[in-house]
């Protein structure tokens, strides 16, 4: 039988897939035993810098660091079909609490703020609401990290945001973590191409000379 605080920390973790999407985007439908969730009370935001295309993105993770939502048993899970997943590990600074979304996911449900400026919102609830007590002033580091996968099908980090979540939220501002591209991540972090290959927004024909394919607008050796 699960103990109270450890239902707490699942309905943290639903919250998280059954919370409402990125602005702009419809609500998904609940899954089952998952209609009484109530609304996300707060919600973390990725923002990309302006010029980093959410197509470099194939995996982005979100480390929140020495979280109370995360002093228990290791937990893990996934949704919207594995397309958002999360867990608890420790890590070198102690417990972490973390979550990726693949990159499809994330450049389905991407919004763009400005031009060439791409956000995503990730919302959770807080689990000390549910026990009636108002939760305690807290402070947790965060990291934001993009990564792109090389044609070795290795993730490469190509990317990295840090910030400090408070809680509660009530009267701040949303928190928002910025991902910086890596300067020798530039032309990926634009295009989504390799950094030494070209893009081919008109066909193969302007990979140049030797064996390429266009995939995704970019020259990819074959």
């Amino acid at each position: 039988m699960k103990t109270l605080r450890h239902r707490f920390f699942e309905l943290v973790l639903l919250s998280l897939a059954a919370g409402p999407a990125a602005p702009g985007c419809e609500n998904p439908e609940p899954a089952d035993g998952e209609e009484d969730l109530r609304p996300a009370d707060f919600y973390l935001t990725v923002k990309l810098a302006t010029n980093f295309r959410p197509q470099a993105v194939d995996q982005l993770e979100v480390v929140m660091y020495d979280s109370t939502m995360v002093l228990l048993d290791e937990l893990n899970d996934e949704h919207y079909d594995g397309g958002v997943t999360w867990e608890t590990r420790d890590g070198p600074r102690g417990d972490e609490f973390v979550v990726r979304l693949t990159g499809e996911f994330f450049q389905n449900n991407a919004m763009e703020v400005s031009q060439d400026t791409f956000e995503i919102d990730i919302p959770f609830i807080v689990p000390e609401r549910w026990d009636g007590d108002p939760p305690e002033p807290s402070a947790f580091s965060v990291t934001a990290t993009a990564y792109w996968e090389d044609y070795d099908g290795v993730l490469q980090e190509i990317g990295r945001g840090t910030g400090e979540l408070e809680l509660p939220q009530e009267g701040r501002n949303p928190t928002t973590i910025e991902v910086i591209c890596d300067g020798d991540w530039a032309w990926t972090c634009r295009t989504a191409c390799d950094p030494a290959a070209s893009q081919c927004t008109s066909g193969v024909e302007e990979c140049g000379t030797g064996s390429w394919d266009c995939i995704d607008e970019c020259c990819v050796p074959q």
